[in-house]
This record gives C-alpha cells, sequence and structure tokens, in this order.
C-alpha cells in the first residue's frame, strides 16, 4: 500500500519506473530484423536456415545430454527446454543475428510516450481547449494503440523463433506472428468502428434528444453486428493462416455444436425476445413503465435477456424479455396528457347547493391550474351523479391536463386540483360525508 501510495503521489518514481522498462526492453528483448509477414529476413543466412541449424544443433546436443531413457527422454517437453549455457548463447546469437534492437525501442517510444510528448507543450501554451478535447489527441491515441499492438506482434515473432529453436514442432505450423497480426489489427479496427459509431450517435442525440431512446437500441444492434463481423473476421484468418490447427478446432467445434444447441435454447429465445422487445419501440431505457400485472417503475437497463425495473421503492426487479413480450405495456413517458379524477360525498341536506358548488369547482380548477384543457379535445367536467346509500350526494369531478402522469410537475398539479376543491367546498359551506 505504501508502495502504491508513493507511486502516485511521487513526481520522480513514475519516469523512473519507465526508464527502467525501457532499459529492459532495449538490454533483453531482440526485435526481428524482417517484417513479421516477410520471415526472410535481412541476416546472413535468412530466418529459416538460421533457425533450422539452431534448432537441429540444440535438439541433438540436448537427446545426447539427457538421453531417451531419462524422465526429460520421456516428456519431450524437458528435454527442450533444459538446454545448457552453451547452447542457450547458440540459440540467443542466431536469434541476435536476425534482429536489431533500434526497431523494438522505436515502436515502444511510440506507443508509450507519444501523447505525454505533445501533452507537454500543448499545455505549455496555455491552450484553453482541453488536450484529450483536441484532433491532436486522437491523432496520438491511435498511433500509441497501433504501435502497441506492433509491440505485441514483434514479441509473438521473437517468441515463435525461440519456441521452432527450442524444437517445438507445433511453433512451426502456419504463420502464428502473421495470424496473430491480423487477428489483433482485426479486432481493434473493429473497436476503432464502434468507437466512432457511439461517437456520431452521440452528435446526432445532442441534436434531436428525443431520439434518445431510439438511438441506445441502434447503438446496441449495431455493435452486435460489428463485433460479430470482427469475430467471423478473425476466425477466418486463424483458418487461413493456422492451416490444420485451426480445422481441428472447427471439427471440435462441430462435434459439440449439437449439445450446445440444445443447451442454449432458452438464451437464444431470450435474446430473440429481447432483439423484438428493442425493435418494437415500446420502451426504452428511462422510460417509465406500467405493466399488466401490476408492476411498474422506471427502465434501467434494456438487456439481451432481460429487463431490469426499478420500482418506486427503489428495489430492482429483473424481468425476463419473454415475460415482457406476453404481458400489456403502458409507456407513461410518453402519455401526453394526465387526468385527475375525484369523487365527493355530500350531506343529502346541502342538495340545494349543488349546482353552485359545481360552478365554484370548475372557477378555482381553472384559477389555480394553467395546464388544464379547455378547448373541447377533452373532458372538464363537474357533475352530481349518484344517490348513495348513506343518504348522501355523490359528485364526480374529472379534469385532464397538458402534463405527463408521471414526475413532480403532475403530483404538484394534482395536489393544486385538491386544493381548488377544497375552497370551492368551504366557500359554498357543504359539508362533506365522513367515511
Amino acid at each position: 500500500m505504501t508502495f502504491h501510495r508513493n507511486f502516485r503521489s511521487s513526481p520522480w518514481l513514475r519516469p523512473c519506473c519507465v526508464v527502467g522498462c525501457l532499459w529492459v526492453l532495449v538490454a533483453w528483448i531482440p526485435v526481428i530484423q524482417a517484417s513479421p509477414i516477410d520471415p526472410a529476413g535481412s541476416g546472413t543466412g535468412g530466418f529459416a536456415e538460421e533457425v533450422k541449424k539452431a534448432s537441429s544443433a540444440i535438439k541433438s546436443s540436448v537427446q545426447n545430454l539427457a538421453g531417451y531413457g531419462t524422465l526429460a527422454g520421456q516428456q519431450g517437453f524437458l528435454a527442450r527446454v533444459l538446454i545448457s549455457r552453451e547452447e542457450a548463447k547458440l540459440l540467443y546469437k542466431t536469434v541476435e543475428q536476425t534482429v536489431h534492437f533500434e526497431d523494438l525501442l522505436l515502436i515502444v517510444l511510440i506507443g508509450w510516450t507519444t501523447v505525454p510528448v505533445l501533452k507537454i507543450p500543448y499545455e505549455k501554451l496555455m491552450m484553453q481547449r482541453p488536450f484529450g478535447d483536441t484532433a491532436l489527441f486522437v491523432l496520438a491515441d491511435h498511433l500509441q494503440q497501433i504501435a502497441k499492438i506492433a509491440t505485441l506482434v514483434y514479441l509473438t515473432d521473437i517468441l515463435q523463433l525461440y519456441c521452432v529453436g527450442l524444437g517445438f514442432d507445433f511453433c512451426k505450423m502456419g504463420n502464428v506472428p502473421h495470424a496473430f497480426a491480423q487477428a489483433a489489427y482485426t479486432v481493434w479496427g473493429a473497436q476503432r468502428l464502434a468507437a466512432i459509431k457511439k461517437y456520431l450517435l452521440r452528435r446526432y442525440v445532442s441534436h434531436h434528444p428525443e431520439t434518445y431512446g431510439r438511438m441506445q437500441i441502434f447503438n446496441r444492434l449495431l455493435d452486435a453486428a460489428i463485433y460479430a463481423a470482427g469475430i467471423l473476421a478473425t476466425l477466418n484468418l486463424f483458418k487461413v493462416e493456422m492451416g490444420v490447427a485451426m480445422h481441428s478446432f472447427l471439427a471440435f467445434g462441430s462435434v459439440g455444436t449439437l449439445a450446445v444447441g440444445l443447451a442454449s435454447q432458452g438464451i437464444t429465445t431470450q435474446i430473440l425476445n429481447g432483439l423484438m422487445l428493442a425493435s418494437s419501440d415500446r420502451i426504452y431505457e428511462g422510460d417509465s413503465v406500467k405493466f399488466g400485472n401490476g408492476q411498474s417503475g422506471t427502465i434501467v437497463k434494456l438487456g439481451w435477456l432481460e429487463t431490469v425495473l426499478r420500482g418506486s421503492d427503489e428495489v430492482m426487479v429483473s424481468i425476463p424479455n419473454t415475460d415482457l413480450l406476453k404481458q400489456q405495456v403502458s409507456n407513461l413517458s410518453r402519455i401526453r396528457y394526465c387526468q385527475v379524477k375525484q369523487t365527493l360525498k355530500i350531506k343529502y341536506k346541502d342538495a340545494e347547493k349543488v349546482p353552485g358548488l359545481l360552478d365554484m369547482i370548475k372557477q378555482e380548477i381553472r384559477a389555480a391550474c394553467p395546464f388544464l384543457i379547455t378547448d373541447g379535445t377533452r373532458p372538464f367536467r363537474a357533475y352530481w351523479t349518484d344517490f348513495t346509500p348513506e343518504s348522501a350526494l355523490e359528485i364526480m369531478v374529472d379534469a385532464h391536463f397538458y402534463l405527463k402522469p408521471i414526475g413532480d410537475e403532475y403530483f404538484s398539479n394534482r395536489m393544486q386540483v385538491l386544493q381548488a376543491i377544497d375552497r370551492a367546498v368551504r366557500n359554498q359551506g357543504v359539508t362533506l360525508v365522513e367515511i
């Protein structure tokens, strides 16, 4: 914990660690001189010849030392790994003939120092816009990411070189570094495409806020399409580059297809139902809804398998998408109007005061509620509707407003309606029946 705090707070410890890591990389990790795509190399004897010589020399020497009657000779792996110092030097010299230390150093510097190097002069110029929001940062960040992937590709190439030199035959099968490079850049390209897509959708939503929910669904569907295409492209690359190994993997996948298919029927059904629910435009994340079974709340997450609903008591409920498709859904967030309806019971002795009370109730509601609908498109009523068994008169008040039936604004308006009715009852001297 102490080292962790010092590492974060000290202004010099972090640069020293970076310099130390660079020194280790320069001193101990050789860089392939040849391109990962062209293994011929520019060394004295070529990549293939040097590796073959080193592999044969080391293999024969190790076999002589370990023997086939020993545990190392029986296991094979130990016979290849347990080599002498002279054999290790021979292997290192073979690798050294085909690599350049400068290549890896340059890539590492680009991959880990481009953004800091550009950020320092940018901030020295006292620019008002944060460096992270500039196009220069985006360009430098992408350059760093490409360089980091290139570093991994070079290290994979070196690792294959060492493994082939130790006599591991599986490393000779296909062009492993080439396949790794193409797969890594394919995955990176899919991630960058998804990020650009997300940025464009955010820009669109900032100008059209009403499309937020629809764009969320669109964003999720595009993510699925992009990553599915990336996975298929990566598998195809491995199939082409790795040859027999990938065919064996695919054969194993074919054997297990039936079992996996049977086990995932329920999951597949829920995913399809989630896709149908998303494309149906019924609900979005953030909508306040009410289901046919009486559940109500706010949609917190609209997933592929289930939907998370937050109730008014802050309790989270996960509902399978299959169940949601079978229920009636009232999306309260999309309703533009609301209703406040009340039933009053007054004593029979105040029957002659009813006409004046009804007019007074309407006047008070009009004065207190600016969102009241009075153009005739929605009803605004106050009527004497019935006699009750308790020898009382029943009065119904029904008003509609230009407000959504959710949120503080709705409840504030509802309270104003109740207060207006109370004022009218008091002004007319009418007595309500106690329940």
